[in-house]
């Protein structure tokens, strides 16, 4: 079974944790994450989290995926502040 192209759907901190975890070899390479989406105004397509490029928002998903031949996708929770709980 070869590498899996993948996307990171979230930019915030629980996303950061993932990238690198991900980064130290957690995942046995079965993975190649392409980059990552934010709904986030202060995330920009364009801007970079643990050295991976946010390359949209959701509604990109499609048009991402098709171009990077995508197979799986990885959503990574917003953490909620102390303040909302």
């Amino acid at each position: 079974m070869g590498t899996k192209n993948l996307i990171v759907y979230g930019a915030g901190s629980v996303a950061q944790l993932f990238l690198h975890e991900y980064g130290r070899g957690g995942y046995g390479g079965e993975y190649r994450i392409v980059g990552l989406l934010s709904d986030y105004g202060s995330k920009e397509a364009g801007a970079e989290l643990e050295g991976y490029r946010i390359l949209g928002s959701r509604k990109d998903l499609a048009r991402i995926a098709q171009e990077h031949g995508v197979e799986d996708l990885v959503g990574s929770p917003a953490r909620r502040s102390a303040q909302a709980r």
